[in-house]
């Protein structure tokens, strides 16, 4: 009996050891490495949900504007987008709110001045562009 529970033993402290190393190696990356990775994610997310946009699935284009912002909540084109389907759909408070979030984050950027500019003249508010 002693024989076993020494193996097993031995088993665990084994399995302890590659736990910690594992965990080293992840926690010891680059931020850098990860923002990098974060923006990929979200532009990976943002141009699926562009497609669904197109498909007109909103809720599936939502749903992966929503995972792009989660991961990367810096990344202007998703809430350009974000802004697009909820005009889309209706609700122009969210699509005014997220056009302007995505203008905070890079305000030159022309594709989301003129989507902006667009839902502004569409929705009657062509003053406060």
């Amino acid at each position: 009996m002693i024989p076993q529970a020494y193996r097993i033993l031995t088993v665990c402290c084994l399995l302890l050891t590659l736990c910690a190393c594992v965990a080293s190696q992840s926690s010891s990356r680059p931020a850098a490495n990860s923002a990098a990775n974060n923006q990929k994610v979200a532009r990976l997310n943002t141009q699926i949900a562009i497609e669904h946009l197109k498909a007109r699935e909103y809720a599936l284009a939502l749903a992966k504007l929503e995972k792009a912002t989660s991961v990367d909540p810096n990344y202007p084109e998703a809430y350009n987008a974000m802004g697009i389907v909820y005009s889309q759909i209706g609700e122009n408070e969210k699509a005014d709110k997220n056009f302007q979030r995505s203008l905070r984050i890079s305000a030159n950027n022309p594709v989301t001045l003129n989507n902006y500019g667009q839902f502004l003249c569409q929705t009657g508010e062509h003053e406060k562009g």
